[in-house]
């Protein structure tokens, strides 16, 4: 049985697709039983295509208004999340993805290639002592990873609402895991892991993590 710790723990967990995300929050769940756990997924295509007010599956001809509008509304929820955590200081946190996904899908799916915005969030962060674990993996594993969950993945129903169909290739999995990495070497938070999961178990990185 996991013995409780005094001092809480505000974990957050993100990377790219098939690095082991579900794996690890449950293993961490076991670790920190009574945790809040939030989630945040479908980054920017549902809140484009309601903005649009239209279901376009790939995002094509995005006036720059919407643009603009996706990536503030992005963001105010992301800092309302940030915020949450550090007033319910009592509290333990999982978090799964936050702004390491929003910086990595601004690019992937809008195309944008913005100034850094996150000081604000990553000081708040750094208030409360917030760990953030970045999750990797090389290119064969990546490609191993993909070739077995690509079809759980695929929709039946033709291109998913929340996410494209065509961001499940392997090229654009390759360049969000080297966008997540150039955001960990960017990420001002004090406490930050990057762990390749092509051979760590999720044991040895719980273990770390819980350190």
């Amino acid at each position: 049985m996991p013995v409780p710790s005094l001092s809480r723990k505000v974990i957050i967990v993100d990377g790219v697709t098939n690095a082991g995300k579900t794996t690890l929050i449950q293993a961490l769940r076991k670790q920190m039983p009574g945790s809040t756990i939030l989630k945040f997924s479908d980054y920017y295509q549902k809140q484009v295509q309601r903005l649009q007010g239209k279901c376009d599956p790939y995002l094509t001809e995005i006036p720059e208004s919407i643009r603009k509008d996706a990536v503030d509304y992005n963001l105010k929820r992301v800092e309302a999340a940030v915020v949450f955590m550090k007033n319910n200081y009592l509290d333990d946190f999982i978090c799964e993805r936050l702004h390491p996904t929003d910086y990595v899908y601004q690019r992937i799916v809008l195309d944008v290639d913005a100034n850094w915005t996150y000081d604000f969030l990553e000081n708040q962060i750094n208030l409360f002592e917030g760990k953030l674990v970045i999750l990797s993996l090389n290119d064969q594993v990546l490609r191993e990873r993909m070739e077995k969950t690509l079809e759980q993945r695929a929709r039946k129903n033709g291109p998913s609402f929340e996410i494209p169909t065509h961001l499940f290739d392997y090229d654009n999995n390759r360049r969000k895991r080297d966008l997540y990495m150039d955001f960990f070497e960017k990420s001002k938070i004090r406490n930050k892991q990057i762990y390749d999961t092509s051979d760590l178990t999720v044991d040895t990185i719980v273990r770390e993590i819980m350190v």
